[in-house]
């Protein structure tokens, strides 16, 4: 049997551990002492010399070649300035004026900059980009003077011929609010493409960015730096662009707004893309101001605009061929079927007009495709139904775009009476068929689109979708391209061969209106267009060139096409007279590279 404890003995246990507390304490209160009053400086001095820092390391955007693998886009060092705001040992408000002092640049300026920051503290904000070197020297001098400023090297996107590619290559730029939210991956300054193969191909040409892990103390001086993760470079892009091909086009419509496309017609792979007027993309990288933006919107024949892609045009006489196609494919004329030409047609009360006055006499289809006779088209359309031609234009890739790898290709228009009751509220009326036939009225089209349709006529019905991407390079990994083939067109081949039999007659024959598209030993075929851009009211405005678009539309040689092509002068009157010798000049210079007999350059 055991005894309880006196009150003496329970007392003295209570004493034993107050005082076991009272020392523990002490001994705690006197460590913090010793730390925050004896030793304060020295592990002051520990716990800030080494900060752990994560700095990313930027990834090289992939570069562009053409399809010789001539560099046609590089990566320049340039040198930003960075605000590290976990850096900072100031405010902002009270760092901002001796900042703009020091760099002699307005306090707006800095604070706009400011105020497109990231929420995130651990991302800069770029201050000033593209700095000279001399001035990026003389901040590094003084840096510790301005602690949470540095000077970043980073890579800009030079374009080597700024003026040659602009509508094709596109341009980078800086990724905008909406293009942040929308993709979790993008930071704040991270550059994108903004239009052209650059946005095409921006997935690819886009890398892996790395990280660095950085020991640093409390003055910003290093003391170790890792890099914890490589970064990835973007992959290069080969075009099917041909450099010396695409210089001449450009050389020989500069000075004129229009422009000329070409394209392999086996592969679809387009080997000229010039849009007229044009622009240099380095404008856009080296920072537009908002006076040379609007100078740039204000120029002559609208630079901006990508003719091939985007520009929506009434074809003129080019669109015969589709008229020729449709009439034979439903039964409505057949190869002998002629009609007389005496230089007009009348519909009810209205008088159409052919382009030769005197007219062109008894006419079949193949020469009135050869002279462009707009009569005998005007007595085919009245037999024909706009629905049948309509569905003709479609099966040759008008109405709808050509699936190119560009972003923003337009659809162009083939009317119908479907269409117009929708958009107006009004009937069809056949003499609106009629303008039609002969590619005008309500009829749009885009260069890239008849240069598909060509395309599909010099192959006999192969419907192929014209591309840029020739190859990519990827981790050493090279991919080809292709091409795809979309499919082969129902009509009969024996109608293609007339119409190429017709359309090589346009171009070798007397009183044919391409015979200035003409090449020796080429066989080209084509078919040109003269679009009013105009009702006309007199005959003198008949005669003025201003109101008119020129197209040559064509493919060599004629049997074994290789090559299709397509020019289009604005505002310049006949197309035999002033597209079709643009024609000629690069279809001379293909077969020359060909050949290799001379350099067309």
């Amino acid at each position: 049997m055991r005894l309880a404890p006196t009150p003496l003995a329970f007392q003295g246990r209570i004493f034993f551990l107050r005082w076991v507390v009272i020392f523990s304490f002490l001994m705690v209160l006197g460590g913090y002492y010793r730390i925050q009053i004896l030793n304060q400086e020295r592990y002051e001095e520990l716990g800030e010399s080494y900060r752990i820092k994560k700095r990313r390391i930027k990834a090289t955007r992939g570069l562009i070649y053409d399809r010789a693998e001539r560099l046609v886009t590089q990566n320049m060092p340039t040198y930003d300035l960075l605000l590290r705001r976990d850096e900072m040992e100031e405010p902002w408000r009270r760092l901002k004026p001796r900042i703009a002092e020091f760099l002699e640049a307005e306090e707006e300026t800095l604070q706009r900059k400011y105020d497109n920051r990231s929420h995130l503290l651990s991302q800069p904000v770029t201050l000033i980009e593209n700095i000279s070197f001399s001035e990026s020297m003389r901040i590094r001098r003084n840096i510790m003077r301005y602690p949470g400023l540095a000077i970043e090297t980073t890579e800009k996107r030079h374009y080597t011929y700024g003026r040659l590619f602009p509508h094709v290559l596109g341009y980078v730029s800086e990724a905008s609010k909406e293009a942040l939210r929308k993709n979790p991956r993008l930071r704040l300054g991270d550059v994108v493409g903004k239009s052209g193969i650059e946005l095409a191909y921006d997935q690819l040409l886009t890398g892996t960015d790395g990280e660095r892990t950085i020991v640093a103390d409390h003055r910003g001086v290093y003391h170790s730096s890792e890099i914890t993760t490589a970064p990835q470079p973007g992959g290069d892009v080969v075009l099917t662009l041909d450099f010396e091909l695409q210089k001449l086009a450009f050389e020989t419509l500069e000075g004129r707004t229009g422009s000329v496309v070409m394209m392999d017609v086996k592969t679809g792979e387009v080997l000229v893309y010039v849009s007229s007027p044009t622009f240099d993309l380095n404008m856009f990288t080296e920072g537009l101001s908002q006076e040379q933006w609007q100078e740039l919107l204000k120029r002559p024949g609208n630079p901006l605009l990508n003719r091939p892609l985007q520009g929506a045009y009434a074809p003129g006489s080019v669109f015969k061929v589709v008229t020729a196609l449709s009439a034979l494919q439903n039964g409505k004329i057949t190869p002998n079927t002629t009609y007389f030409c005496n230089g007009e047609y009348k519909l009810h009360n209205h008088v159409f007009h052919c382009h030769k006055r005197g007219g062109h006499g008894h006419v079949d289809v193949s020469r009135a495709l050869q002279g462009s006779c707009n009569v005998y088209f005007y007595n085919v359309a009245r037999d024909l139904d706009i629905e049948q031609l309509a569905k003709t234009a479609h099966e040759l890739g008008l109405g709808e775009t050509t699936g190119i790898d560009l972003i923003g290709e337009k659809s162009g228009l083939v009317p119908t009476p479907r269409w117009k009751k929708q958009r107006s509220g009004k009937i069809w009326y056949p003499g609106e068929t009629l303008s039609v036939s002969i590619g005008q009225g309500s009829l749009q089209t885009t260069p890239l689109q008849l240069l598909s349709m060509m395309s599909t006529v010099a192959s006999e019905g192969q419907v192929i979708q014209p591309h840029l991407l020739l190859k990519s390079r990827l981790n050493e990994t090279v991919v080809p391209n292709e091409g795809r083939k979309k499919h082969i067109s129902t009509m009969e081949r024996e109608y293609f061969r007339l119409v190429k039999q017709a359309l090589w007659r346009v171009v070798n024959k007397e009183q044919g209106t391409g015979s200035r598209a003409q090449v020796p030993g080429f066989d080209v075929c084509g078919k040109t267009g003269t679009a009013q851009l105009i009702t006309f009211s007199s005959e003198a405005e008949h005669k003025i060139d201003k109101y008119k678009n020129a197209w040559f539309a064509g493919f060599a040689p004629r049997d074994e096409a290789e090559v299709a092509i397509v020019v289009l002068v604005e505002h310049a009157g006949a197309g035999g007279a002033k597209a079709a010798p643009i024609a000629k000049i690069l279809l001379e210079a293909y077969q020359a590279r060909k050949n290799k007999k001379v350099d067309p350059t």
